[in-house]
């Protein structure tokens, strides 16, 4: 339960006091799972117009409770510079070279395993490689179909060096998806699902339309959640995806079939959950802002730099690691 006792919002659990946080400093609150808000609370946030998401356990978005009239401020500005012409190309360009970077730490992590073979880290390195020459073949496209055809050709290379990083017993090919096939795409597919809902959440707190994005435009889902999720797939869920089955702490055993699309069992699921929910909170020193943070604060941060980049012309800075 969460409430107000004087100038201090509580959350307690079994009647018991768990942490405290003074109002002011409250701008926005993500509920995840069955939280209970008092009616002082709510109406706290009402009077002052701070921002309510709703979400299950796992981060789905469910819907808000919202002072819209605060908000509408943010969205004009997101609505206005998307509209202007060759807009997209700065943020498509840093979120890329954010990813292709991300993408190579992963990589460089995995060649310095000693369980490898030299061909295989040789192999590795060659892709590490193509990694760092797309990062400077960016500069040189103009538009946004460009960008898409090259992120989509970087991805293939990028997981021929993850198939390179899994063990034969775990019979991964590449990525599929809708369904997924194998154990290593159903794990991947969940974690981008998660990690999905987590950046929804967020964009939706800092007053950002979902689906106004520069990069992926035109697809099925929230294009601006697909665009900032980009930098985090390989640390958050790859990097997690790795760690779990060279530990063993997932085997092929726990994976189950119907059909052709491969699901988690219910223990693998709650092993799974609990990594991804470890890797979003767990701190390290970020090189790039110099503060110690964890991976759902550099999340909030890279929206945040997109709006204050939309409502006052700063510099937007997608997250990658140094």
């Amino acid at each position: 339960m969460v409430g107000i006792r004087g100038n201090r919002a509580y959350l307690s659990f079994h009647n018991e006091t768990v942490k405290t946080w003074p109002l002011s400093v409250l701008d926005a609150v993500i509920v995840m799972g069955r939280i209970q808000l008092t009616t002082d609370f709510l109406g706290y946030c009402s009077e002052h117009g701070i921002l309510i998401i709703l979400a299950s356990s796992t981060g789905r978005y469910k819907g808000e409770v919202s002072n819209y009239p605060k908000n509408l401020d943010v969205l004009k500005k997101q609505v206005a510079q998307f509209c202007k012409s060759g807009f997209e190309r700065s943020l498509s360009e840093s979120v890329l070279k954010a990813k292709f970077t991300n993408c190579q730490r992963v990589l460089e992590q995995q060649a310095r395993r000693k369980t490898l073979n030299a061909s295989k880290c040789e192999h590795l390195n060659e892709v590490i490689k193509s990694l760092n020459k797309a990062k400077n073949q960016i500069l040189s496209m103009t538009t946004p179909q460009q960008h898409f055809l090259l992120e989509a050709k970087v991805a293939k290379q990028y997981f021929s060096g993850l198939i390179i990083a899994v063990t034969a017993q775990w019979q991964f090919s590449g990525r599929n998806r809708l369904p997924p096939k194998d154990p290593i795409n159903a794990l991947l597919s969940l974690g981008y699902n998660l990690l999905f809902n987590n950046l929804l959440c967020l964009v939706r707190k800092h007053g950002l339309h979902p689906d106004i994005g520069f990069l992926h435009c035109g697809d099925y889902q929230p294009s601006l959640i697909l665009d900032l999720m980009e930098p985090f797939r390989p640390l958050v869920v790859d990097a997690t995806v790795l760690k779990l089955i060279n530990k063993q702490q997932l085997r092929p055993t726990d994976f189950v079939y119907q059909g052709e699309q491969c699901l988690l069992s219910q223990d693998a699921l709650k092993i799974f959950i609990t990594a991804i929910e470890e890797k979003c909170v767990a701190t390290f020193h970020c090189k790039q802002s110099k503060q110690l943070k964890d991976y759902r604060k550099a999340m909030s941060d890279q929206v945040l730099s997109l709006k204050t980049y939309l409502t006052q012309q700063s510099e937007f800075l997608a997250f990658k690691v140094l």
